[in-house]
């Protein structure tokens, strides 16, 4: 499938986003099912923010201290961020049988919101990206197998951000109620100043011409 340079631009922005979406989606669905199973198969206790202490980089980092098969124990806790504080007391689950396997769960953490929003956020561009691309496989197809005609410009029509898009003659095809051919909006700069004066190729599918593609290519400079 062809695509004009601003055309790649978009999708590989699209494409880029919406895999970091999923990687997030991915990754927070990952420690929600961690959590669930520790919940249900582990040992529970307090894990309690206790004081500060300074890393051998010269970093402050905050000491917890927890209670493991009856024995009281210290580590650093290594997930601290600006809401943390001395006193905070968090959720501690860990293996009965294997403690070093163990999980530090925050009752007020944002994982479940971080994943809803990112699983959102992916659907939203995965509906964008099919907006983006059935027109434009549309247009493959017109111009590989439909019919074509030569149709005269009526109107060159301003749109927004110094964008246009071209109108041209319908007035042989009944089914189209008069309405004109679009064509796809495309920056002012990037047409020849001429084009009010010509006609252009529409590809339309004979079945049905509301199906159709104006192309512009040879008044279109540029990408």
């Amino acid at each position: 499938m062809k695509l004009y340079k601003n055309e790649k631009i978009l999708f590989v922005c699209l494409a880029a986003l919406l895999v970091a979406a999923l990687a997030v989606t991915a990754v927070f669905a990952g420690i929600l099912i961690k959590q669930s199973y520790y919940k249900k198969h582990a040992v529970e206790g307090d894990y309690l923010i206790s004081y500060t202490q300074t890393s051998d980089s010269g970093r402050e980092e905050y000491v917890a201290s927890f209670i493991e098969n009856g024995e009281v124990k210290q580590e650093v806790y290594t997930r601290a961020d600006r809401n943390t504080y001395i006193g905070q007391t968090l959720k501690y689950y860990y293996l009965a049988d294997n403690p070093a396997e163990h999980m530090v769960i925050n009752p007020d953490g944002k994982e479940k919101l971080t994943l809803e929003i990112s699983a959102l956020v992916s659907a939203f561009l995965c509906i964008i990206m099919l907006v983006v691309f059935l027109p434009l496989r549309q247009r493959t197809k017109l111009l590989e197998s439909g019919s074509w005609k030569l149709c005269r410009v009526k109107k060159v029509e301003k749109l927004s951000f110094g964008r246009c898009r071209i109108l041209c003659d319908s007035s042989d095809f009944p089914e189209l109620k008069k309405k004109p051919f679009y064509s796809f909006p495309v920056r002012r700069n990037r047409l020849t100043k001429k084009i009010k004066e010509q006609s252009l190729s529409v590809y339309y599918d004979e079945k049905n011409p509301k199906r159709y593609y104006v192309k512009i290519d040879e008044f279109r400079q540029g990408g």
